[in-house]
């Protein structure tokens, strides 16, 4: 393994008992975590699973390129996997977000009320009604043959401090945790909770359909989604096994979104089943 780290020894004591990683970097700042896996992507021979952990990151970007506040008590890290690591096709790679949420909610969830705890499609985790996570998936290297999963959570984030509509729309887990949180305690388990996720997904991916429902957010909602260039409306049935959103509109047909952004949601829930 290779190991070039000056963050917590507890940490990286844990990191390097998982055998899954072979390359761990801790870096004191960098603009985006993911971008710095990115570069590295496109030179050779670089090992993989590479986890990549941020002490400061000032230039985080979520999905389509939207920033994301952070502060010391924000993890942010990224991992990156080679193709061979995935053993799939590459047209699955975009649930990795789902799997990667899936995994933080399970960690999550262990140090709040796990009902608090959901995943809003496609990769936003939420607590208490507010953001607290979210994944950016991306590909990387010459042959985009990598593919990189970022990940920022709000561990111990003093949103006071934010702007005001981040301190409307986000949560921090030192906020409802009954103990204090250190900022990277919970990366260990995160990674762990990551590898048994994708070990899980690539032998059946149908199976997240299931453990989503558990945690979806958006089930039995009424939502507006823009996809593909329209907007559409209807009540959420949670996904398929494919990680699409299904989506019954108001006419009765149910659609599977397979890529777009959930702009509102009601608080109201319509439906239980579908």
């Amino acid at each position: 393994m290779q190991v070039d780290w000056q963050g917590p020894d507890a940490v990286l004591q844990l990191l390097s008992r998982s055998g899954w990683l072979r390359s761990i970097r801790w870096v004191p700042e960098v603009d985006s975590t993911n971008r710095l896996a990115k570069s590295l992507a496109d030179q050779a021979d670089q090992p993989t699973p590479m986890l990549i952990v941020a002490k400061s990151q000032t230039q985080g970007r979520g999905r389509l390129g939207r920033s994301w506040f952070s502060d010391s008590g924000t993890l942010t890290f990224s991992l990156m996997l080679a193709a061979p690591q995935l053993a799939v096709d590459r047209t699955r790679w975009p649930q990795l977000a789902l799997v990667a949420g899936l995994a933080v909610c399970d960690v999550v969830g262990e140090v709040v009320d796990p009902v608090a705890v959901q995943l809003k499609w496609p990769n936003d985790v939420y607590l208490a009604g507010g953001k607290v996570a979210g994944v950016l998936i991306e590909t990387a290297g010459r042959d985009n043959d990598h593919v990189v999963i970022g990940i920022g959570l709000n561990v111990a984030t003093d949103l006071s401090k934010a702007p005001p509509e981040v301190q409307q729309r986000a949560r921090s887990i030192r906020d409802y945790a009954d103990h204090r949180v250190e900022t990277f305690a919970v990366l260990p388990e995160i990674i762990d909770r990551i590898a048994v996720r994708i070990a899980d997904w690539r032998t059946d991916s149908a199976a997240i359909a299931d453990d989503f429902s558990k945690v979806c957010l958006l089930r039995g909602r009424r939502i507006e989604i823009n996809t593909a260039g329209q907007t559409l409306q209807g009540v959420c049935l949670g996904i398929d096994g494919d990680g699409a959103l299904r989506v019954r509109r108001d006419e009765g047909e149910v659609v599977e979104v397979r890529s777009g952004e959930v702009v509102q949601w009601s608080d109201e829930v319509e439906v239980h089943d579908g």
